[in-house]
């Protein structure tokens, strides 16, 4: 497979609905979310800064700044 341009951010498959973030299934299901809740905070930046689609290797990146 080849490798993709690093400079450049993936684009993501689909778009992502906000509504079905884990944040929004863990209140539906009456789970607490507050553990999460940080990390969902990351995920929200990578997107935003177009990373959707880099999947959780991105994540580390991110930490690091």
């Amino acid at each position: 497979m080849p490798e993709r341009d690093q400079s450049a951010p993936a684009k993501p498959p689909h778009p992502v609905d906000p509504r079905s973030t884990p944040l929004a299934t863990f209140r539906d299901q009456g789970i607490s979310a507050e553990l999460f809740e940080p990390f969902q905070a990351v995920l929200d930046r990578a997107i935003e800064q177009g990373h959707a689609a880099d999947g959780l290797s991105r994540i580390a990146d991110l930490l690091k700044k």
